[in-house]
């Protein structure tokens, strides 16, 4: 608990740093920036998606597409989130690592057909479910292998539409049936303001896996202050100080949900994971220039962590695990060529 309380304290300083940018230095940056406009058609890094990590949407707009070689990873962190001791009576305590890899399929800069742009990527993820005491819920062969199929055209020069479709295969590989496989798309609008904000918003449809199954597309990127922007990401939102080229840094929440079919005592079942997160995030570019490697992190605390087994329908829960706070630690590396 004095972690966590210590936790909130670095949080409430960062956003009174923020506060403070806004009220010294916002007129002279609104004055010099707000009118710079750019010609280029609009383009984005990565079509609105959903990431296979946690099967939440997840769209990054920027002013250009920053690059990528196909069959080439640009993707890959390490995941830890621990250790939770379980609620209730039975007690014992609750781990879970991920491994997470990317690999496009194309460079959506090349790949364009009649003014579409085509993005493709596939992601995997590793997953290791390890609990203590009576309380078992160990799920130590659990993959999720994901596509995320997206098309997008511009629409004048400060826009564009995307669609897009997201199949998985989320298991523990001991039973395959049509259970295994979950289907979902999205369609999304982006558009750039001006050159301090841009935003995303759409639909995306997952049909087994929400229990609503058409829910909304966001992603906001706000430079509210010479030194701060405020990202909306999918299911992440954050303050970012981008003082430095190089180093960017800023504290976040963001909500996190998996589902997967498992075998367990003999029959098919599904098995969630939903949890929050608080915590600071940090990226640092190793290799300034065109080509980019960079080095990202995240610190902080889990919450609300509830665990589920439901039949293979997902239509009933049969058990439910909740537990206490506990430590969260992303580091991964991430590449723009």
């Amino acid at each position: 608990m004095k972690a966590y309380q210590l936790l909130m304290s670095a949080l409430m300083m960062c956003g009174g740093m923020a506060a403070a940018a806004w009220e010294d230095g916002y007129d002279a940056y609104a004055g010099g920036e707000a009118g710079l406009t750019s010609e280029e058609v609009l383009m984005f890094d990565e079509p609105a998606g959903v990431d296979p990590m946690y099967s939440t949407p997840s769209v990054n707009s920027s002013a250009a597409y920053s690059g990528q070689h196909a069959f080439v990873p640009n993707d890959f962190y390490f995941e830890y989130l621990g250790n939770m001791s379980i609620s209730g009576p039975e007690g014992g305590h609750l781990r879970v690592s991920n491994i997470f890899l990317t690999i496009p399929f194309t460079n959506p800069e090349k790949a364009v057909w009649k003014g579409w742009h085509l993005d493709a990527k596939l992601s995997t993820r590793l997953t290791h479910i390890h609990s203590s005491g009576s309380a078992v819920v160990d799920e130590d062969r659990l993959y999720t292998v994901g596509m995320n199929v997206a098309v997008s055209h511009a629409i004048g020069q400060r826009a564009q539409i995307q669609f897009g479709f997201t199949p998985q295969l989320s298991t523990d590989f001991d039973v395959m049936s049509s259970h295994n496989f979950f289907w979902g798309g999205y369609m999304a609008y982006s558009a750039k303001v001006n050159e301090q904000f841009n935003y995303t918003v759409g639909f995306a449809f997952m049909p087994d896996y929400y229990e609503n199954y058409v829910f909304p597309v966001l992603n906001v990127r706000w430079r509210y202050a010479p030194t701060w922007e405020m990202r909306i990401q999918a299911s992440r939102l954050s303050a970012v100080s981008v003082a430095s080229q190089r180093f960017h840094w800023g504290p976040f929440f963001q909500w996190n949900s998996g589902v997967w079919t498992v075998h367990r005592k003999s029959v098919t079942q599904q098995f969630r994971m939903t949890n929050c997160i608080i915590g600071m995030g940090a990226e640092y570019n190793m290799t300034p220039g065109a080509s980019k490697v960079m080095l990202l992190g995240d610190l902080g605390m889990t919450f609300n962590n509830t665990f589920r087994i439901r039949d293979k329908h997902g239509d009933h829960t049969l058990e439910k695990y909740r537990t206490h706070p506990g430590l969260y630690a992303r580091l991964g590396i991430q590449v723009h060529f």
